[in-house]
């Protein structure tokens, strides 16, 4: 179509073919197998020239495969964005715990042959709390939707 010269509102509806839109999609022989997940449909399987995908039970079946791929690649991404988000949270709520358990263990060496003990905890328990500090301004950020 381009060497004939064909119309620019032409050439940007029928798109040039490559290779990787050559591929044969199995989605509709078994929607099930493996590799599956990544896939998409080739630019022109989204056209629907002349009503044709209209009255053909395979091609509204391959339209509802991809459609629900589709959306099940979206749920996931949701899902594991809402789990990050969470898990920033109960990763800042550790780091405080565990920074409270090191002061309570610096606290129980009192006797001065337990100095290295003290000071050892006391170093634990900074950096606990440097861990809890920089998880709680990264949960704000996250959380501030940015």
């Amino acid at each position: 179509m381009v060497s004939l010269g064909a119309p620019e509102a032409l050439l940007n509806h029928y798109k040039v073919l490559r290779q990787e839109d050559l591929k044969v999609s199995t989605a509709v022989a078994d929607p099930n197998m493996r590799g599956q997940r990544a896939t998409t449909m080739a630019w022109f399987w989204t056209m629907d020239i002349c009503g044709d995908a209209e009255g053909q039970a395979w091609m509204e079946e391959f339209y509802r495969i991809n459609w629900i791929k589709a959306k099940s690649r979206y749920d996931r991404v949701r899902e594991e964005h809402d789990l990050l988000k969470h898990e920033i949270l109960w990763t800042n709520i550790f780091f405080v715990h565990q920074s409270e358990a090191w002061i309570n263990r610096m606290r129980a060496c009192l006797s001065d042959d337990l100095a290295g003990h003290r000071a050892f905890a006391g170093k634990q328990a900074d950096m606990f709390k440097a861990l809890a500090d920089e998880a709680s301004a990264l949960h704000k950020f996250t959380m501030n939707g940015q």
